[in-house]
C-alpha cells in the first residue's frame, strides 16, 4: 500500500474511532505515575483489570521533519483510554520528555514514551492492583570519578535493597485468629503485599520466605 493511502486510512480510523462508544468488558487506566532517579525513570499505568502487552516496546529515532523525539511505545490490549490523556504528560527530567497514552483501536490503546536520553528500557507488569512498568535507563548527568571525599557515609548512602520477612511459616502457625486464621499467612501476604508496592518504587526486594515454609 502506497504511503498516502495508508495515512488516509489510519486518518479516517481515527476518525471513526472518536465516535465509537467504549466497548463492555475492558480495562480502564486508573492512574499514571512516574518516579526520575540518577539513572532510569519508571513509568507505571495502574489499571483495573490486567492487560494484555501485544507487542515488544519498538523504539523509534527521532524524526525532524515531523517534529517527532526519538520514542518507545508498546501497545496494551484490552485497555480503553479514550481521549483521558489526549495532551499527554510532561516530564522532562533529562531522561524522558513526556507520556502519551492514545487510543489506537477500540479495544487497544498506545502507550508513547518520547526521549531525550536514552540506553535501554525494560517492562514488567505487576498485579495488587494491575499495574504496567516500564523503566528506561541512560545518564541525565556526566558521571565523575569516585573519591574519599565524595563517598557518602553508610548512614547517607541510599536504600536500594530490601529484605522482607514474613515471621513463622511451615509447622509454625504463629498465633491462630478468629476462623482459624494463622498469623503464618498474614504476614507472608503483607510481605508481598509491600514486596510490590517497593518494587514499583525500583526497590530491589529479598524475601526470607516466599511459600509456607518456615525461614
Amino acid at each position: 500500500m502506497k504511503r498516502p493511502a495508508a495515512t488516509l486510512l489510519v486518518a479516517v480510523a481515527a476518525m471513526l474511532l472518536l465516535g465509537v462508544k467504549r466497548p463492555n468488558g475492558l480495562s480502564d487506566v486508573v492512574e499514571v505515575r512516574h518516579w526520575s532517579y540518577a539513572d532510569y525513570t519508571r513509568v507505571v499505568v495502574e489499571t483495573t483489570k490486567a492487560v494484555e502487552v501485544k507487542t515488544p516496546i519498538r523504539h523509534l529515532g527521532a524524526n525532524d521533519a515531523a517534529k517527532r523525539p526519538e520514542r518507545l511505545y508498546v501497545d496494551l490490549g484490552g485497555l480503553w483510554v479514550g481521549r483521558r490523556f489526549v495532551d499527554g504528560i510532561e516530564l522532562g527530567d533529562g531522561l524522558l520528555r513526556g507520556v502519551r497514552l492514545g487510543q489506537n483501536t477500540v479495544e487497544t490503546t498506545r502507550l508513547v514514551l518520547d526521549l531525550q536520553h536514552y540506553a535501554r528500557h525494560r517492562l514488567f507488569t505487576l498485579e495488587h492492583p494491575h499495574r504496567v512498568v516500564i523503566d528506561v535507563f541512560g545518564h541525565t548527568r556526566p558521571s565523575f570519578p569516585e573519591t574519599p571525599e565524595s563517598r557518602l557515609r553508610t548512614g547517607q548512602r541510599p536504600v536500594r535493597t530490601v529484605m522482607l520477612d514474613p515471621g513463622h511459616g511451615g509447622r509454625d502457625p504463629g498465633a491462630i485468629g478468629i476462623g482459624g486464621v494463622t498469623e503464618k499467612k498474614v504476614t507472608l501476604k503483607i510481605a508481598k503485599a509491600l514486596g510490590s508496592e517497593l518494587k514499583e518504587r525500583g526497590f530491589r526486594v529479598l524475601y526470607t520466605r516466599e511459600d509456607d515454609r518456615r525461614c
